[in-house]
């Protein structure tokens, strides 16, 4: 779902094509399509990663003792990393999977951090707050649809690092 998600959003930035599924856009995709575009990874790239990014949860899928309901995916990325890795070598794909819960998890003090200081640092940090975009919006259905208070949480997080992180990149490049 995610890559369905994410050639949806790819499609519409780059050929400016009606969007397939429900979207809330933040301003700065749109203000920022170019920027963007010119710092995502190749697309094979991207959609290994995405098809990959939660192959670990099966293996690491816990349940709340008071509630069976409840459930959680304690260090999945790391799990989810390390199984691609036994799989195939490469390393990009294994440090986006890697990496790939950074993005709904980072404080604004280690945005530096993210973002690194070389270009492919830079294709990294995009391609990782693109792809968070497109996984809330493909399992939005899963927190209560795009009206939930545990959507527009993950929104919040991903549009405030979305625009910290333009902003520090396009800084970066000039």
């Amino acid at each position: 779902m995610v890559s369905q998600y994410f050639f949806d959003l790819y499609s519409n930035l780059q050929f400016n094509s009606k969007l397939q599924y429900n979207w809330k856009i933040p301003s700065w995709l749109i203000e920022n399509k170019d920027v963007i575009l010119k710092n995502l990874l190749p697309l094979n790239i991207l959609t290994t990663y995405q098809m990959y990014h939660d192959i670990g949860k099966p293996y690491c899928k816990t349940y709340q003792l008071d509630d069976k309901t409840k459930y959680h995916f304690d260090n999945h990325a790391n799990i989810s990393a390390d199984i691609y890795k036994s799989i195939d070598n490469n390393e990009i794909i294994y440090q986006l999977i890697k990496r790939d819960m950074d993005i709904h998890l980072i404080k604004a003090n280690q945005l530096e951090d993210f973002i690194g200081k070389s270009k492919l640092d830079f294709n990294i940090a995009i391609s990782l707050l693109i792809t968070g975009l497109t996984e809330i919006h493909a399992n939005a259905e899963m927190f209560g649809g795009i009206e939930s208070n545990s959507y527009k949480i993950k929104y919040k997080q991903i549009d405030s690092r979305g625009k910290q992180i333009i902003k520090l990149i396009k800084e970066k490049q000039c």
